[in-house]
């Protein structure tokens, strides 16, 4: 992973707002500052591929002339960053945040992988959303999952909304509720009953989810979501469900054994990532051991043509500036 760090490519690190001290916000800096950065990092290519048929979602939505400026907010590891800057023209430009530097360590490694001329159109900062002084540059802002976190949302999207001209847009993604993301549930379910139950505070995220309690699940309300985005300043707020089948792992045209190749290349991103990784956190040798192997056997059911393919449903809210005073 390349050092994180200002360069000629428009590339750079700013702190603004991350200082921990008195920082509302200050436990998912220091969350995703720390392992779970670490885990987004090195998972990034199986997660992207996951995510794969929502980004598209989301880059259709957006409308993109070529033209414009765009801030992404939980930019994370880059990948909606580069897709939105190859639809971009050598005049366009995404200016990406997130809290996590290790993630957007990759992402300025991935950036320089990609070569110069996307590199210039692409910004990565380090900065907490929330308190980030924002300038009116941006015709849209986007976010793929990386806007449920905040402390205090109504004062994160009065800000953000600073950053948009006036005549421009929003267009988010986040998840609907556990239940209908059965790339989650169905995976955790089968494995529940050989482990402790789930941290009580991420299952209170999971069962009632509001946009005050920060968690992957906290926007799964859209009437909340909808009047909280008004509040905020927003106008024509709109959400619109997206459902996907979510690739998490496939065969080599070459296997043997297709199901078996399937599922070993489901289970690296099972789990280390989302409920399942909690409990494989809080596991013994033993025990991660056991929940390897009942997720072996119900990832085996799921395949289907040496492809495992589970459902994800997310919401796309989207909304207008309100023209500045």
């Amino acid at each position: 992973m390349v050092p994180f760090f200002r360069h000629s490519m428009q590339m750079q690190t700013q702190v603004t707002g991350m200082t921990l001290d008195a920082n509302p916000n200050a436990a998912q800096i220091e969350f995703w500052n720390g392992l779970a950065g670490e885990k987004w990092s090195l998972y990034q290519a199986l997660l992207d591929a996951a995510f794969a048929p929502l980004t598209q979602a989301l880059i259709e939505a957006a409308h993109l002339s070529g033209d414009e400026t765009i801030y992404e907010i939980g930019c994370g590891c880059g990948d909606l960053s580069l897709a939105l800057a190859a639809k971009l023209r050598a005049q366009g430009k995404v200016i990406a945040l997130d809290i996590s530097k290790p993630m957007l360590a990759r992402a300025v490694e991935r950036t320089q992988e990609a070569g110069a001329t996307e590199a210039q159109k692409l910004q990565f900062i380090a900065a907490d959303a929330m308190t980030y002084r924002f300038e009116p540059l941006a015709d849209l802002v986007t976010s793929r999952f990386g806007v449920m976190f905040f402390a205090d949302p109504l004062a994160a999207f009065k800000n953000i909304r600073l950053g948009l001209k006036p005549q421009g847009r929003l267009a988010i993604l986040c998840w609907c509720p556990l239940e209908e993301n059965p790339w989650v549930k169905q995976l955790y379910d089968s494995v529940i009953d050989l482990a402790p139950p789930l941290p009580a505070d991420l299952a209170a995220k999971c069962a009632m989810p509001s946009p005050d309690v920060p968690g992957p699940y906290a926007f799964s309300d859209p009437k909340l979501v909808c009047d909280l985005l008004t509040k905020a300043g927003f106008t024509h707020v709109r959400a619109t469900r997206v459902a996907e089948l979510l690739p998490l792992g496939e065969a080599p045209a070459q296997a043997e054994d297709p199901i078996q190749a399937a599922v070993e290349a489901a289970l690296p991103l099972v789990v280390n990532t989302g409920p399942v990784a909690a409990l494989m956190r809080e596991a013994d040798a033993q025990l991660r051991a056991e929940i390897k192997a009942r997720l072996r056997s119900t990832l085996a059911t799921c395949v289907s043509a040496g492809k495992i393919e589970l459902g994800g449903a997310c919401w796309l809210y989207e909304a207008d500036n309100a023209k500045q005073a």
